[in-house]
């Protein structure tokens, strides 16, 4: 007699099947998602840096100049130590921070205290008693006398901080022995493309006439544009595991220029690889031009995290 009851249910070679057709699905999708995560960190940085540029040319467009990328001549004045608790002085204060073209580019296109630009790098104090007589957290300059602190009138901010990561050095390199945090805590621009600790988005500002100058009675060539040394204190950084981007180590100048190497426009008609040995030759060519050679180079670090490297998102490649 046929029972008319039937036994339901996976058997134990069903399940195992069900669990390995999982396994699989679940082995491709994981690094298709993994892929797919990484290319939209890389379009918000291409983003980034689309959204900077268009935010210097509307500050070039206002004040008639590009924002300086170099830490002198205004070091002594800017001393803000965190944006989150403003202190402000007009002496020089050891040991000051540290900004490099990175932080400049920051504070030119959202100010350190985030108000605005300030020409002359003067924020609103702790407290309303250290000598300003304005409101606590008031935005400052001085007069025409350069002796009575005035409110300072300032622009919009240049760029939509909705589109754009934000960090200090302590985020960028844990351990860093340059960027501790009595030193500097301003913000900069920084990378979302890789996958471990952002990097600082790097601001050089071309300098046009720097051909002129002549360095040990040569041209200088493409380094006579760019200073490598703008942002050099964040590109050589330690932590004792050697300088955090290997890749623009220039060698104190001497024989290896990579830097040079990596913003020389190969346009400009000078081999810089294989005619010539004599590097400095080459860079000191009246021919040799790096990118952008009137206006600015912006340099993010990619999903690498390394400077130099083929995945970096520039403004000029």
């Amino acid at each position: 007699m046929i029972s008319k009851y039937r036994k339901t249910g996976f058997t134990l070679v069903e399940l195992l099947v069900v669990i390995g057709i999982i396994a699989i699905l679940f082995s491709i999708g994981v690094p298709v998602m993994s892929k797919v995560k990484q290319k939209s960190r890389v379009m918000k940085d291409r983003v980034a840096i689309n959204s900077i540029s268009q935010g210097l040319e509307a500050f070039r467009s206002d004040l008639g100049f590009y924002p300086s990328s170099s830490q002198f001549p205004e070091q002594a004045s800017n001393i803000v130590l965190d944006p989150l608790n403003i202190v402000t002085d007009t002496n020089f204060i050891s040991p000051p921070p540290i900004d490099q073209g990175a932080h400049k580019l920051y504070e030119a296109l959202v100010g350190l205290d985030g108000l605005g630009y300030q020409k002359d790098h003067f924020y609103g104090v702790e407290d309303g008693t250290q000598g300003t007589g304005l409101p606590l957290g008031t935005p400052f300059e001085m007069d025409k006398t350069g002796t009575v602190p005035v409110e300072s009138k300032r622009k919009s901010l240049y760029v939509t901080l909705d589109d754009l990561a934000v960090g200090t050095m302590q985020e960028c390199h844990i351990g860093s022995s340059t960027f501790t945090v009595n030193k500097n805590k301003n913000p900069m621009f920084v990378s979302t493309a890789g996958s471990e600790e952002p990097k600082p988005i790097l601001y050089y500002k071309a300098n046009p006439n720097g051909r002129q100058m002549m360095v040990g009675g040569q041209h200088p060539g493409v380094l006579g544009i760019y200073n490598y040394n703008d942002n050099a204190r964040i590109t050589q950084d330690t932590n004792g595991n050697g300088i955090l981007h290997p890749v623009f180590d220039i060698d104190n100048g001497a024989t290896v220029r990579e830097f040079e190497i990596y913003i020389w426009n190969s346009e400009t008609g000078v081999d810089i690889n294989n005619n010539n040995p004599n590097l400095e030759a080459k860079f000191s060519s009246l021919q040799a031009r790096p990118y952008n050679p009137d206006s600015y180079i912006l340099i993010n670090a990619g999903v690498d995290g390394q400077y130099g490297t083929e995945d970096d998102i520039t403004n000029f490649k």
